[in-house]
């Protein structure tokens, strides 16, 4: 009983709760970890559509990989995507009626970059 009890002890002494999180978790203190990304984007993608809550005819593009699914949770939009639509496309959900949102990484193609109907977010939500 007590090897076990002096057992538990020493390996108590020696548990460094940092290292499993960094080795066996998503958990990482750098800025570029999914823990991180996900608390400095969340609030925005909150409050995308606070000034304008009619979002049912909205669709959302070009947000960060797996972060369309969070954007559908927190807004009542209709689908959320993580790439670029092609300009056929862009333009038959235009003629549709439907309102375009993307999130602007400064890299958008001209059909959408000098498209003034298209609301694009700030490239600060990808620095």
């Amino acid at each position: 009983i007590y090897t076990i009890i002096i057992l538990g002890v020493i390996s108590g002494f020696n548990l460094d709760i940092e290292k499993i999180q960094e080795k066996h978790t998503l958990w990482k203190k750098d800025q570029y970890s999914y823990v991180y990304l996900k608390l400095k984007t969340t609030p925005i993608i909150k409050e995308m559509f606070k000034n304008n809550p009619d979002v049912k005819k909205t669709i959302v593009f070009n947000t960060r990989e797996h972060e369309n699914i969070q954007v559908m949770f927190f807004n009542d939009v209709i689908a959320a995507y993580s790439f670029i639509p092609n300009e056929e496309d862009f333009n038959r959900l235009k003629r549709k009626g439907y309102k375009m949102v993307i999130f602007d990484n400064g890299q958008l193609p001209r059909y959408i970059s000098k498209d003034k109907s298209v609301k694009k977010i700030d490239q600060g939500y990808w620095n």
